[in-house]
């Protein structure tokens, strides 16, 4: 692409959001303004359009399936560094800000007025227009560099965030928690007998267990949240901003939607969760403490850490 975008090319702008009625909207919005509008239904979508080098900038829901929108947002702006990202965020201005230290460009909330949607759009064109100002050999190894880190910061079995990736999440959330009135959470989710899964059926039966306790992990958790695989048969969710009552929440639609998701075998898992302020290691080894005691109590439970201050 072009160091900005010629007078007579449309301006190709991605829509990632998983309310259809929503990209609807903003698709007639952007066409009545001349621009070419591409969709994506769900964050997996939105990063490979982005990682394609289609859009010139995109428009980013934080409340998608699959991938969050922080997780997009966390890999796009290394992936695709010269394409401005639009968080769009409900009434909650606290997620958009998020997204700004995440590395967006700028936030809108929804409902949106169309004139300033416009207008954030041409704003964020033209600081596109400065961003493509490097040479071709510049941008090839920018583009070499930002697939190798993605591939660090994504587990390649379940999609999720990878360990260190959510090494980065922790510290995220403990730095946060000391800045707001609410403290933070983690889950830590190990399979049951996953070693005899594997030795029973097969590794590519126990991969597809992996992925699907991986997608029903992520489906139980808010925006905010980093759903991802510690190690393993081992997954881990941080839960910014999250008191102990909402974790526990989090983890019974956890074990809901795993009673109801099409596994290949029937398994079931131990939980453990802490919550607190402290340092990422110091409450990720109050949940690691939790779910040995749920190992010691016969596993198929939940065991929660005393809450860390």
């Amino acid at each position: 692409m072009s160091a900005a975008a010629p007078a007579d090319e449309s301006l190709r702008v991605l829509i990632a959001d998983d309310d259809l009625s929503v990209r609807a909207l903003i698709r007639t919005i952007l066409a009545c303004e001349g621009m070419r509008p591409i969709e994506a239904p769900d964050g997996v979508a939105a990063l490979a359009i982005l990682a394609a080098g289609y859009v010139d900038l995109a428009l980013l829901d934080l409340r998608m399936p699959g991938l969050t929108g922080e997780q997009v947002l966390a890999t796009a702006s290394d992936l695709a560094p010269d394409v401005p990202i639009l968080i769009l965020t409900g009434e909650d201005r606290g997620r958009g800000t998020f997204g700004l230290r995440l590395g967006a460009h700028d936030y809108i909330a929804k409902p949106f007025d169309p004139r300033e949607l416009v207008a954030r759009i041409h704003a964020a064109a033209r600081v596109r227009a400065a961003l493509q100002a490097g040479s071709a050999r510049r941008q090839m190894l920018a583009r070499e560099l930002t697939l190798m880190e993605r591939a660090a910061l994504t587990d390649e079995l379940t999609g999720l965030a990878n360990r260190r990736f959510l090494r980065r999440a922790l510290d995220a959330a403990a730095q946060r928690a000391r800045c707001e009135p609410e403290p933070y959470s983690v889950i830590l989710l190990d399979i049951d007998h996953f070693k005899y899964v594997n030795d029973r059926h097969g590794h590519h039966v126990g991969d597809s267990v992996l992925q699907r306790v991986g997608l029903e992990l992520a489906r139980a958790l808010r925006a905010d949240d980093v759903p991802g695989r510690w190690g393993g048969d081992e997954l881990l969710a941080v839960l910014p901003a999250t008191g102990a009552e909402a974790a526990l929440a989090a983890v019974r639609r956890v074990k809901h939607g795993l009673r109801d998701a099409p596994l290949p075998v029937p398994i079931t898992t131990t939980i453990g969760v802490a919550t607190g302020r402290e340092p990422g290691e110091a409450v990720l080894r109050a949940a690691d403490e939790a779910l040995l005691q749920g190992k010691r109590d016969g596993r198929d439970c939940v065991r929660v850490a005393p809450e860390r201050h």
